[in-house]
C-alpha cells in the first residue's frame, strides 16, 4: 500500500509552475495592438520589418533565430 502526504498531492509539478509563470508573463507585456500598427512619433503606418539583431530568440544548428523589429518607413522610429 503506498501513502502520500497531502502535501505531495497539493504541489503542483515544477512543469505547471513553469507554464503559469509564462502566462503570468504575457498577461503584463503589452496588450495586443488592434489593427494597423501606428508610429508613435509620426503616426505612419508603413513598417519595414527586420531582425533585431540584439534578441536571440533560439539558435539550431548554428542557425540564430532574431526577433523582429518595425521600423518606420516615414520617420525612421524603431518599436
Amino acid at each position: 500500500h503506498t501513502s502520500a502526504t497531502t502535501s505531495e498531492i497539493s504541489r503542483p509539478k515544477p512543469s505547471e509552475l513553469v507554464e503559469k509563470q509564462k502566462e503570468e508573463e504575457r498577461l503584463q507585456e503589452k496588450p495586443p495592438v488592434e489593427g494597423r500598427r501606428i508610429c508613435p512619433e509620426c503616426s505612419g503606418t508603413a513598417f519595414n520589418t527586420v531582425e533585431d539583431k540584439s534578441q536571440v530568440l533560439h539558435q539550431m544548428g548554428g542557425v540564430k533565430i532574431y526577433a523582429k523589429k518595425y521600423v518606420c518607413r516615414k520617420c525612421g522610429y524603431e518599436m
